[in-house]
């Protein structure tokens, strides 16, 4: 069979509708039928979700977050193509003109915001009008490509041929695939705050770390101290032993009469909640300050921060 039937019939499954669409990457011409559109949409999304869901579970390591991040953003940038190039075939299957359905609603709805802009000065009116047209553009646009192609030959080219399973499909698949960002967006954001949560648990448990490495260097308990100032006022260092929740190292040293406990590699997500803790409850508490940066929001992926807890 040649590829031009192949382009003339409906992809047997939605990861063939994907496979078909990046085969037609800057092919603005033809039609594309409702099932390999929408069966495209749906493994484009599901692709999207993929990388979402691994930037929330990998928060916590810079590097391999900031990879998936990087890869998702690639990913987005490599797809503008094809799927604009989707909607206007998908147009042309409707008998259609994507620029006069697409990019004159677009041109209207661009000169009628300025013109509210121009008399509004309320910005969150404004907001509020920008936010209905918006809505207004994508109901008209998911309504335009849910249509039935035409069942024959049109100026754009001969007829999707496709069987009563591919047209049910055709129905189902936009409003699952409608449904499925709205369960993504609350899995995502479950996620996220259980991470949020994990986040604040180990940030409680490297309290105790803390605790525990400041009694041992100023010999709490009857035990011997561990860090002491020598006579050329230089001082001694110990690491703790054994697994940093938050990760990264912690050290503590003594110097003019004050201890500082250092902890290296917190992410951002770790020094804010390190900075949410009540430290306050040790009487010899001084403060909390980040080395070297101004705030958790300064600590990057590549570039993570040093903490430096000081007491008497």
């Amino acid at each position: 069979m040649s590829t031009d039937n192949l382009e003339n019939q409906a992809s047997n499954n939605i990861f063939e509708a994907y496979v078909k669409a990046l085969r037609n990457y800057f092919n603005f011409k033809g039609r594309t039928s409702r099932y390999d559109y929408w069966g495209f949409w749906l493994t484009d999304m599901l692709v999207i979700i993929i990388f979402s869901v691994l930037s929330v579970f990998l928060k916590e390591t810079p590097a391999f977050s900031s990879l998936s991040d990087n890869l998702k953003q690639a990913y987005g940038l490599l797809l503008i193509i094809p799927r604009i190039a989707a909607i206007v075939r998908r147009f042309h299957d409707t008998n259609k003109s994507a620029v006069k359905w697409i990019l004159l609603p677009v041109v209207v709805s661009f000169l009628f915001l300025s013109g509210i802009v121009a008399v509004i000065t309320d910005k969150s009116t404004v907001s509020i009008w920008a936010s209905m047209l918006v809505l207004v553009l994508i109901v008209g646009l998911w309504v335009c490509l849910f249509r039935r192609g035409l069942p024959e030959d049109n100026k754009y080219g001969p007829a999707i041929a496709e069987n009563k399973g591919q047209h049910n499909k055709g129905i189902i698949i936009p409003i699952v695939a409608w449904i499925i960002p709205i369960i993504a967006v609350l899995l995502v954001g479950a996620i996220g705050g259980y991470s949020k949560a994990m986040t604040v648990h180990k940030a409680d448990r490297t309290a105790t770390s803390v605790y525990r490495l400041l009694g041992s260097a100023k010999g709490l308990n009857g035990e011997t101290p561990i860090v002491e100032e020598n006579q050329e006022g230089r001082t001694g260092e110990v690491l703790l032993k054994g697994m940093i929740p938050l990760g990264g190292e912690m050290n503590i040293r003594r110097v003019n009469g004050l201890y500082t406990v250092t902890l290296d590699e917190v992410s951002q997500a770790g020094c804010e909640a390190l900075f949410k803790h009540n430290w306050s409850e040790l009487p010899e508490f001084i403060g909390l300050q980040i080395q070297g940066k101004t705030d958790c929001t300064s600590c990057t992926e590549q570039n993570p921060c040093t903490l430096e807890w000081i007491y008497k």
